[in-house]
């Protein structure tokens, strides 16, 4: 029940964000900018579709990449090398090159096939980044995973538990707790990889930067502002990321103390 309850908040979560978000065409007109405010304003406004990105391609890549991460390690054969070959391949490719396949291929096909706009050029980039996202998380927790030492996998097979039980109740919550710096970094890239989905016509904050350079002819101030947007969103997720961590291990602190 709690489970159910969770996915439905996320499936929320997405739609509200999908319904909020302002996504600005390459075609629109851009606001004419006078001042350093008329900077900050029009960045803004990249930095909401850059955050956007973000929040909603995180929480999902939490999910498929644990997935992904535990069928890497799965009993099936099938299930075991379609991980690895998925890792592998996303992995292998750039992102820049799945962003364009999402858009100019996947979201083409799609549209036509259904006779309008199915597919928008928000929703390919976040299929390109949730798809990207995956991958790594997915290898990040297979570390977390093999972390585990085997005889707590033993412990809990002699007191009658399930593989599946196992993976759930014991291994997943320590793979989670020692993949978090690293799943927090995997964020971290993920914030500065929206740069590239102005390559699809998205108006996020490094090409917010850029548009307002062509205006202004001043390539400095522009980049300078994205560069302290990036820095807070970033700062952020640094500061929940080590909140979440010394929460996690708050018990193996207690137990350092006391000896």
């Amino acid at each position: 029940m709690a489970a159910g309850c969770d996915m439905r908040h996320i499936v929320l979560i997405i739609f509200f964000s999908l319904i909020a978000v302002p996504v600005y065409a390459a075609g629109d007109e851009p606001r004419f900018v006078t001042n350093i405010w008329d900077m900050v304003t029009l960045l803004g406004k990249g930095a909401i579709l850059t955050l956007s990105l973000s929040v909603i391609t995180g929480i999902v890549t939490l999910i498929t990449g644990a997935l992904i991460g535990v069928g890497s390690v799965a009993r099936s054969g099938w299930i075991r090398n379609f991980s690895k070959f998925y890792i592998w391949l996303i992995r292998g490719t750039p992102l820049l090159v799945q962003l364009f396949i999402s858009y100019f291929a996947f979201a083409t096909v799609i549209n036509r096939t259904a006779g309008f706009e199915l597919v928008n050029a928000f929703g390919a980039a976040l299929i390109a980044l949730i798809i990207n996202t995956t991958a790594y998380n997915a290898e990040t927790i297979r570390g977390g995973i093999n972390s585990v030492e085997k005889g707590q996998w033993d412990a809990a097979a002699s007191l009658g538990m399930t593989r599946n039980k196992i993976m759930n109740r014991v291994v997943l919550p320590q793979a989670f707790t020692n993949s978090l710096p690293s799943l927090g970094n995997n964020l971290v890239v993920l914030i500065k990889d929206t740069s590239l989905v102005g390559a699809i016509t998205l108006i996020e904050l490094t090409y917010s930067a850029r548009n307002i350079m062509n205006q202004t002819a001043q390539p400095f101030m522009p980049f300078l502002l994205a560069a302290v947007f990036y820095l807070v969103f970033i700062s952020l997720v640094t500061i929940g990321v080590n909140i979440s961590e010394r929460y996690l291990l708050r018990s193996k602190g207690k137990v350092g103390k006391a000896v």
